[in-house]
């Protein structure tokens, strides 16, 4: 049986009159434990302290002989792995030459490693994409070297992070994304909302959209509609299609890391599609004809073209937005812009994904007017009415969907307090979507409920998030804490 420490705390209570109306401020003290860890002796009366136990034995009875201070490697030389992490332990010195240590390095890279040098010792985690050896060195502040040390990675032949697919009665909050970012700093004049560190940070690049994905875990997003309206990466608007796969290559960045990003899926933006049609050919986007529906599937298939080729076979079920069995998302907002839409139409793009991927596609839409289609799986309201919330649709297996939408009145209240302003009212919004947490930009504060009539004081920004941060991949995954 292991070690255990800890103490219990009883509540005051009256212990000469029990008839008594209010309690008496008389309680029993701890008794003193012995050297072995048991409690014993008489109890003493103290009105401050209540009565406090302390079982088992006290937890430096467990410790164990302090390792060496060396740079060595604790996991040992030969690392067996059932999947495509690679997890590795180890010492450190408490410096080299007489300067401290500030980093520690695996394949030449510091990624993955996570140092604790008042204690000694250091950690890595990452993906590995084969078998072979890995080098590790330590390096101090004035760029002396330790090591190096190596370990012999074994992966199995298929090694690929297990797929996270949606499943019926699975609570779910989703959400859209543009990427149109270039690091524009003119927005600064339009955009009533500014980047702390300005919008020359925003830029669309990988590092850009990995802060995004951040942010949307510290939010419980458990799935991301990225918005495309671009199929190839030259011209004027190519930037766009550009930026969408550098979300994809954040999410493969998080996900070699250990950490689980939403899932993430097309967005199909018709209006700006059937417009690009509109300009090129001078006429409607018609999906009844082999034309229009080549070039409106064109968008679908160049987005998980890309999207897999940036996943890897190892991240492609992570990564992805999945109906239960493996069905990848595709979500469509509305068709009005177009003509031609009908069952045939969709059954026309259903066929043409199976042949490209060999995967029924999952498809989402808005309900104007795909509703009336029955080879539509999950109608969802993308666009909501100045409400504050709304059922709008169905999903794949019939349960409502809701849309959380908040009113003109309440959004410039939101505003106000994410230019410095506290949240702080009285919970009447759905029970899955009724917390704020303040943010002290990347830190997380205090979580408090609250309505969907905000009311502001000073203080900071305010977000909201239903449960503080997963950043996890889940049972049997290594943890990052």
């Amino acid at each position: 049986m292991g070690c255990a420490s800890g103490s219990i705390s009883a509540l005051p209570r009256n212990s000469s009159d029990a008839g008594a109306s209010s309690l008496t401020d008389h309680v029993d003290t701890a008794a003193t434990p012995a050297v072995d860890g048991s409690v014993g002796g008489p109890a003493t009366s103290d009105v401050s302290a209540p009565v406090t136990q302390t079982p088992g034995m006290d937890a430096s009875a467990c410790a164990t002989t302090t390792p060496p201070a060396v740079f060595a490697l604790s996991s040992g030389a030969e690392v067996p792995s059932s999947g495509p992490y690679v997890v590795l332990t180890g010492t450190l010195p408490p410096n080299i030459n007489g300067s401290a240590i500030a980093a520690v390095e695996v394949g030449g890279s510091s990624r993955g490693v996570r140092l604790d040098t008042a204690r000694g010792v250091w950690s890595y985690l990452l993906a590995a994409s084969s078998s072979g050896d890995l080098t590790i060195t330590a390096r101090s502040a004035s760029g002396s070297m330790a090591g190096p040390l190596r370990a012999h990675v074994t992966l199995p032949p298929m090694s690929a992070a297990p797929g996270r697919d949606l499943v019926p009665g699975q609570h779910t909050v989703g959400s859209w994304m543009f990427s149109w970012f270039t690091g524009d700093t003119t927005w600064r004049c339009t955009s009533a909302w500014q980047p702390p560190a300005g919008f020359n940070t925003w830029d669309g690049s990988a590092g850009w959209a990995r802060d995004q994905l951040l942010d949307q875990i510290d939010a419980h997003l458990d799935a991301v509609g990225l918005q495309l309206d671009t199929p190839i990466g030259t011209g004027q608007e190519g930037y766009r299609f550009g930026n969408v796969v550098h979300v994809v290559e954040a999410a493969r960045g998080l996900l070699e890391e250990g950490v689980s990003p939403p899932r993430l899926f097309p967005f199909i933006d018709t209006a700006i599609i059937a417009d690009h049609w509109l300009k090129a050919q001078g006429a409607t986007l018609d999906l009844s004809t082999p034309a229009g529906r080549a070039y409106f599937y064109g968008h679908i298939q160049a987005y998980y073209q890309g999207a897999n080729a940036a996943l890897g076979s190892a991240f492609g079920a992570a990564g992805t937005a999945r109906w239960m069995g493996g069905r990848p998302a595709v979500a469509f907002w509305h068709s009005v812009t177009m003509n031609g839409v009908d069952d045939a139409a969709v059954l026309d793009l259903r066929a043409r994904f199976m042949a490209d991927f060999g995967a029924d596609p999952y498809f989402i839409a808005h309900p104007n007017n795909w509703r009336t289609f029955a080879a539509i799986d999950e109608i969802t309201q993308m666009v909501g009415p100045a409400t504050h919330y709304m059922t709008a649709g169905r999903d794949g297996s019939g349960a409502p969907t809701i849309q959380h939408v908040l009113s003109a009145a309440r959004r410039r209240r939101e505003l106000r307090c994410r230019m410095g302003e506290r949240a702080s009212a009285a919970r009447d919004g759905p029970p899955h979507l009724d917390r704020y947490v303040e943010r002290d930009r990347r830190g997380l504060r205090n979580v408090r409920r609250v309505s969907g009539d905000v009311r502001c004081d000073r203080s900071r920004s305010v977000q909201l998030v239903r449960e503080p941060p997963r950043r996890l991949l889940g049972p049997g995954q290594p943890s990052l804490h």
